[in-house]
């Protein structure tokens, strides 16, 4: 009777096993793939289901949610998603698939966080006429540009009410005299110059690589 019992046993453990989920090989997989390399604030990035097996036999759904930050543009039951993203928190899209046999994973999320753009940086305005940059800031200006390997200058220059012209031939003797005799190596300059605005100022902008120039 041992024998026979035993039998019985072993042959129970196996119906309960296979009867617990859809065998491994029998569930098509896939990947959710978002953006590569560098991310832009604020820009529309593409999200997107990757088959690594056939799924012709199924009638699948995509179903799409977005967390933190991000913001669904389009793509709703299809296996592309346009989704803009932000730097001011992580981004976190999800997706879930309908019409796979039961038991096979059917949902993932990928989240990404992006660091902030650089932006410029204004470092000193001047008003008026213009016969010489103060010494500290001169300092804050090469202080700045030490901490900033790489970035230019954007220097925005109008000229007086009275007599315009003259007045910006001024103020570019004096930067060129007092700004760039200072450094060792003369930095990236752009000085733009307004002849119809003539409210008599100078901008010294810091420009990180990568930050827009201001909008002048």
């Amino acid at each position: 009777m041992r024998p026979y019992l035993t039998a019985i046993f072993v042959l129970c453990l196996c119906a309960v096993g296979w009867g617990q989920g859809m065998p491994a090989e029998d569930c098509p997989r896939f990947q959710l793939r978002g953006p590569a390399g560098i991310v832009q604030d604020g820009k529309v990035e593409p999200w997107f289901v990757r088959w690594l097996d056939s799924t012709e036999d199924l009638r699948l759904g995509y179903k799409w949610t977005v967390a933190g930050a991000a913001e669904f543009v389009s793509g709703q039951g299809t296996p592309v998603a346009e989704v803009k993203v932000f730097a001011r928190s992580n981004n976190t899209v999800s997706i879930e698939i309908t019409g796979l046999p039961a038991g096979c994973l059917s949902t993932a999320a990928e989240t990404v966080a992006i660091d902030p753009s650089p932006v410029a940086e204004k470092l000193a305005e001047f008003t008026g006429a213009l016969t010489r940059i103060p010494k500290s800031h001169l300092e804050w200006v090469l202080m700045a540009m030490r901490k900033n390997p790489g970035s230019q200058l954007f220097v925005v220059v109008s000229g007086g009410a009275s007599n315009p012209t003259r007045s910006l031939r001024s103020k570019r003797s004096v930067l060129e005299r007092d700004l760039f005799s200072e450094f060792e190596v003369t930095p990236s300059v752009t000085i733009v110059e307004h002849l119809g605005r003539n409210d008599d100022k100078v901008v010294i902008w810091l420009v990180p690589p990568g930050a827009a120039p201001p909008n002048h």
